[in-house]
């Protein structure tokens, strides 16, 4: 039996469980409680700057790379 999703009837306090609330702006952004501004002139802040980008490369480029193993496996893989 399939059922057409797009017809069916959700009970309206399932439908809000799966809702994810976005919280709104309430102002300017700014920064964490306790941190400090970034400081071009800090070797510390332009440091931890290149660590969070080569962090963001490296995994992306591994996420690219495990979407091309897994389109190219056609098998089953059992781990123990």
């Amino acid at each position: 039996m399939e059922i057409d999703m797009a017809k069916a009837r959700v009970p309206a306090d399932s439908a809000d469980s799966n809702v994810v609330p976005f919280r709104q702006r309430t102002g300017i952004p700014a920064y964490a409680a306790g941190v400090a501004p970034f400081d071009p002139f800090n070797p510390a802040h332009v440091e931890a700057w290149n660590a969070l980008f080569q962090l963001g490369w490296s995994e992306a480029r591994f996420r690219d790379k495990e979407r091309r193993e897994r389109a190219n496996h056609t098998g089953m893989e059992v781990v123990r």
